[in-house]
This record gives structure tokens, sequence and C-alpha cells, in this order.
């Protein structure tokens, strides 16, 4: 079961691409620390590569 955070950083990963901004924009406009997003995408990305 996901929790709340995790589908908000999930969401905020998956938004990233389609935003047509670089990871640091989006981080920037989204009021984000870069490293925060780096540390959940490689974290999420790898649990989700574990399923």
């Amino acid at each position: 079961m996901q929790t709340n955070r995790t589908q908000q950083w999930l969401d905020l990963i998956r938004r990233q691409p389609g935003s047509g901004l670089n990871i640091q924009d989006f981080c920037q406009q989204n009021n984000l620390a870069t490293s925060t997003f780096y540390k959940y995408r490689k974290q999420l990305t790898a649990q989700s590569r574990a399923c």
C-alpha cells in the first residue's frame, strides 16, 4: 500500500517530463529541492523494478 507522500512524489516524478522543464527548473517551480527529487526518483524507480 502506498502512502499519501509516496503517491504525491510519484505524481510529481511522472509530471516532470511532460512539463517541458528540466529537473532543476521543474523543482524550482514546485518549490522542491533537486536533491530530494532525485532521491525519491531513485527510490521509487528501484521499488517499481522490484515488483
